[in-house]
């Protein structure tokens, strides 16, 4: 994709923020005609104050003969008071202006990125497969860093087409005032583009570096906060301080090496302007005294135009230091195919017959054997389905296609007679409860934790699901009871006690398929013994799968589906798997 391509579509995502650039634009210009009339005025004001007005009556003010004729008509010292009016005026509408300018500037650029945040947001809220091998790390980094980055370097176009302006009517002014030494600030100009293109070009490389080893240092810092108990069991601390050191190292490198080009700029522009301004004085010396007032206009507008140059060139080098962020997220700004498919789905109200699993198959991104492959077995509706098999024999991903955060590569999972993926996504997983092998906990209250994702619930419902997961006891031993609020992941709790709250949490959602995944491993005996009492308590007619390797966990299934390898290999009930040869029996033959 191109970068023109890119700053485009970057642009259209700002929908009817798009069109606040334009008076945000004219503003900007206004401010740069206020400041170049007020300096263009001087050269009268200068011509009084020498006495050499006299020798140039047919064009005090040169190019504006109306406004020449309009001053002739006042005495010399009126003309006077009347052009430093004129200017003191100007400076002030242009500090204004400016002022006004700089504040609106602010806010568009809170607007954009609190809009371009949004989108980035709803997008990783979509779930959207295309998004699956990006890990945490990278969207972190996308979210910390490359976002802002890339509206900096879109707002810095816009600011680029208001110097551009500015910059073209200070031009103008300098030709008026004289067209030859316009012509030697054109080619040392042209002298100054070649140098900067360059430069900037080298810039652009560093710029796209600089985003990958970002992610690397974002991805790594992501693995140790996740990965910390495990370090420090292992004693591997020594070592994983070397591993980021080196890629926090690496990135600090390409950030020097880019930022020293990009400081090399400022001092080649104005080591190119000094010599430009000495060239322009040394051309006009000998001139006489009638020269000298467009001589000082022409150099404080010169002087006035560098700074929009200095600006256009740093446009540039942030652009072409950013762009690589633009890339970077642009993609990430598009979820309509997701929101498409939502919009055209079917509404789903609930199970009126079983679900059928036919011929799935998953495989994810770099591996060779599938996760699921041709899995094909029926839940029928109200009762409880065990799936067991060894660890890796596709039991998560199993859960994960059924909650629809995976899309098999074939098969299908059909409820009411229709493939689950044309109901609409909110619609079906409101008919979910899942407890999920690995447990969040958010830095909540144990009320908000509980009722996660309900709006209307109230205090007596959060009870009743608290005590149907046998979690109220512990809650109300607290001090602060429901009020509570967790540490992060809820740290402050044991394993059996954030096993009870997400199992309150799902049982408040009166789901009618509840599912859970692991929910018994990290609980003692007693606590399992819990839970199956509060399975009793599940609305009535609600759809279980049990996802165990626990004996007394599988024992409560209705049938039990066992898969290996990502195949089904057995189905049958308790007794039926236990008394036949098998993996099922290979399993639990030790506890019969």
């Amino acid at each position: 994709m191109s970068n023109a391509k890119a700053l485009s579509l970057l642009f259209r995502e700002l929908g009817d923020l798009r069109w606040y650039q334009f008076p945000l634009i004219v503003l900007g210009i206004l401010v740069s005609l206020l400041e170049g009339i007020g300096l263009f005025l001087l050269v009268p004001i200068i011509a009084i104050l020498l006495g050499t007005s006299g020798e140039s009556e047919t064009a005090i003010v040169n190019g504006i003969e109306l406004f020449d004729h309009f001053l002739l008509n006042f005495t010399e010292y009126a003309r006077l008071a009347a052009l430093i009016s004129c200017v003191v005026v100007l400076i002030v509408l242009k500090n204004i202006a400016q002022y006004i300018d700089a504040v609106s500037w602010t806010w568009y650029d809170a607007e954009v990125n609190k809009r371009i945040q949004a989108k980035l947001f709803a997008r990783l809220m979509a779930n959207d497969p295309r998004d699956w091998g990006r890990g945490p790390g990278r969207s972190l980094n996308t979210f910390e860093n490359q976002s802002w980055r890339a509206v900096d370097a879109l707002l810095g176009v816009a600011a680029a087409v208001v110097e551009l302006c500015g910059a073209l009517f200070f031009v103008v002014l300098l030709i008026i005032l004289s067209w030859q030494m316009t012509l030697i600030v054109f080619v040392c100009g042209a002298a100054l583009y070649l140098l900067v293109s360059f430069l900037t070009r080298r810039i652009e490389t560093l710029g796209a570096e600089l985003v990958q080893t970002q992610e690397e240092v974002s991805t790594r810092l992501w693995d140790v906060l996740t990965g910390l108990k495990t370090i420090w069991i292992f004693g591997n601390e020594a070592h994983e301080k070397k591993q980021f050191a080196r890629v926090v190292e690496k990135t600090l490198s390409t950030g020097v090496r880019q930022e020293k080009l990009s400081a090399a700029v400022d001092p080649i522009v104005e080591t190119i302007v000094a010599l430009l301004i000495g060239a322009v004085c040394l051309l006009s010396i000998g001139q006489d005294l009638s020269a000298l007032p467009a001589l000082v206009s022409f150099i404080l507008i010169l002087r006035r135009l560098i700074p929009r140059l200095q600006s256009l060139i740093s446009v540039r080098v942030e652009l072409a230091a950013e762009i690589a962020s633009i890339h970077n997220i642009i993609p990430l700004l598009d979820y309509s195919q997701q929101d498409d498919l939502e919009k055209e789905a079917a509404k789903f109200e609930g199970f009126e017959t079983d679900v059928l699993v036919e011929g799935l198959t998953y495989v994810y991104d770099g591996d060779e054997k599938p996760a699921l492959d041709d899995v094909s077995f029926d839940i029928p509706l109200g009762k409880i389905i065990g799936i067991a098999g060894p660890s890796g024999a596709g039991k998560s991903t199993l859960v994960d296609a059924i909650c629809r955060i995976i899309v098999p590569y074939s098969g299908r999972i059909t409820a009411n007679g229709r493939h689950i993926s044309e109901y609409r996504l909110r619609d079906w997983r409101k008919k979910l409860g899942v407890v999920s092998q690995d447990i969040h906990l958010f830095r909540a209250s144990v009320r908000d934790n509980i009722a996660y994702g309900l709006h209307d619930v109230t205090q007596k419902e959060i009870v009743a699901a608290a005590k149907a997961a046998n979690a109220h006891d512990f809650v109300i031993t607290h001090p602060e009871g429901y009020d509570r609020i967790l540490t992060e992941n809820a740290g402050d709790l044991s394993g059996g006690q954030r096993q009870r709250l997400a199992l309150a949490r799902a049982l408040l959602r009166k789901p009618e398929l509840l599912i859970l995944d692991e929910a018994t491993s990290a609980l003692d005996p007693l606590a399992e013994t819990l839970v199956k009492e509060a399975l009793s308590a599940r609305p009535e007619g609600c759809t279980v799968v049990v996802i165990a390797h626990r004996e007394t966990t599988l024992r409560v299934a209705d049938r039990i589906v066992v898969l290996e390898e990502g195949r089904v290999v057995q189905t049958g009930t308790w007794v039926e798997l236990s008394g036949a040869p098998g993996l099922f029996k290979r399993m639990f033959q030790s506890k019969d």
